[in-house]
């Protein structure tokens, strides 16, 4: 099984395993938190564009304003931009990102299936307030339409910048979600490598620091002169479970040495005692 397996693995290879299963799991936690701060910098960009459709939408009521009197205004650009942002919002694809500098961005295909609603929303009062701006503009100055049609041209931009606000609100929130998702994921591979800390410290001391230790306290006894120990337990085939068995072997070397010593001697004395006895009788 895998279990034997690990077991069978040489102590090199098992620090090894765990120091790049700890690495990945680093480098898992430093590629999120990458994605998090690259996916809040478009979140950003996004609420930004949002927040940029009311500004468009007060601006281009102010040089219609400016337009009818008299005054030099272009507010067809700020229409236009104001449409060319709504088509990114809701298809992707590029717009100016910057308007002082006309840089452009290129936004994805949007993933929040409830943005269409509102961007169509606003793409109708767009179309709405185009019209009425026309209407507006074709009217002469002392004509009794005039009035009603300026307060109906306020009161679609005021529902035009309601509906941008309610786009900011949803970016907002959407935000939101996605951030807090990378921090449930950023706990969950932090929590995982402290598991994995704490079940690395137990299998270093269980198979590597115990089978040690006892190695030494036999060591220790051997040297005292005490022979008469059992066997360690060998529970793996690397390195500290060879060592193991190098000191059984040992240990059985030195009990057949004894034993021999012992038997060597007793020939000996029993030699010595026939001399010895032998002697006397010549003695007599």
């Amino acid at each position: 099984t895998g279990f034997w397996k690990w077991r069978n693995w040489k102590v090199s290879s098992k620090l090894l395993f765990i120091s790049l299963g700890y690495q990945a799991m680093i480098w898992s936690i430093v590629g999120l938190t990458v994605l998090g701060n690259r996916q809040q910098a478009f979140d950003a960009q996004l609420i930004d564009l949002g927040g940029r459709q009311r500004m468009l939408s007060e601006r281009y009521f102010k040089e219609v304003m400016l337009g009818l009197q008299g005054m030099p205004s272009d507010y067809k650009t700020t229409l236009k931009v104001f449409d060319e942002t709504l088509e990114a919002l809701a298809h992707g694809g590029p717009v100016i990102g910057d308007l002082n500098s006309g840089r452009l961005i290129h936004l994805p295909q949007p993933e929040l299936a409830d943005l269409e609603g509102i961007i169509q929303q606003q793409h109708s009062l767009s179309v709405q307030l185009k019209t009425v701006t026309q209407e507006l503009l074709d009217l002469k100055p002392n004509d009794s339409q005039r009035a009603g049609k300026l307060l109906q041209l306020q009161q679609v931009q005021m529902a035009l910048t309601e509906d941008a606000n309610r786009l900011v609100k949803r970016l907002a929130a959407a935000a939101e979600d996605r951030v807090r998702m990378i921090l449930m994921g950023e706990g969950a591979l932090s929590l995982a490598a402290l598991l994995v800390g704490m079940l690395t410290a137990w299998a270093v001391a269980r198979w590597i620091a115990r089978p040690l230790s006892v190695c030494a306290d036999m060591a220790q006894r051997i040297a005292d002169g005490d022979l008469n120990l059992p066997k360690l337990p060998v529970i793996s085939t690397d390195e500290t479970g060879k060592l193991a068995m190098s000191f059984d072997d040992m240990l059985e070397s030195l009990r057949e040495i004894a034993i021999q010593s012992r038997s060597v001697t007793e020939n000996l004395n029993s030699a010595a005692a026939e001399i010895l006895a032998t002697t006397q009788q010549q003695a007599s």
